[in-house]
């Protein structure tokens, strides 16, 4: 259940749209999920976190709870899974998966200093690799496939690397 927003009334989902609780139209609720590019200071290294399968990798990414701010979800999360310090991030794509009712934002972010970077036992090895590198070590047809693709086309880096 979730709560209507206009008359403050729980209510049921139905159909992956909220009922009509109060007469009021209310839109789809969607879960959000973020994910980021997380480049080193020189913009020269991304960082891919372990999946723990098949040796793939995948981008960071997190679930924002709602009212929390997005960037300082990215920049504390990443911080507390890695110690690296975020110092500026910028929006880079997003896509609706209507069936999980989910949409999956990304980033792209630069950190302070990646020689900071702390692997613990609680989370998954995060690992600085080159961006053609870190491409092909993402799963084929993955999310973070995508956002990244999406990402080193708009900045003209595929087309530079395959010529």
């Amino acid at each position: 259940m979730s709560c209507c927003g206009n008359c403050q009334k729980d209510r049921h989902k139905e159909e992956g749209h909220d009922s009509h609780c109060c007469g009021g139209n209310h839109l789809p609720q969607y879960g959000v999920i973020l994910s980021a590019i997380v480049y080193d200071e020189n913009e020269r290294n991304i960082l891919l976190f372990e999946q723990g399968y098949a040796g793939l990798n995948t981008l960071f990414s997190v679930m924002v709870e709602s009212g929390r701010n997005i960037e300082e979800t990215i920049a504390e999360s990443l911080q507390g899974m890695t110690n690296l310090e975020v110092v500026s991030i910028q929006f880079n794509s997003s896509l609706v998966v209507a069936e999980e009712q989910m949409l999956l934002m990304n980033f792209v972010c630069r950190i302070k200093d990646s020689t900071a970077l702390i692997n613990d036992d609680y989370g998954p090895m995060a690992e600085w690799f080159a961006p053609i590198l870190a491409k092909e070590s993402l799963e084929t047809n993955s999310i973070s496939q995508y956002f990244l693709e999406r990402w080193l086309d708009k900045q003209g880096f595929i087309d530079k690397v395959e010529d």
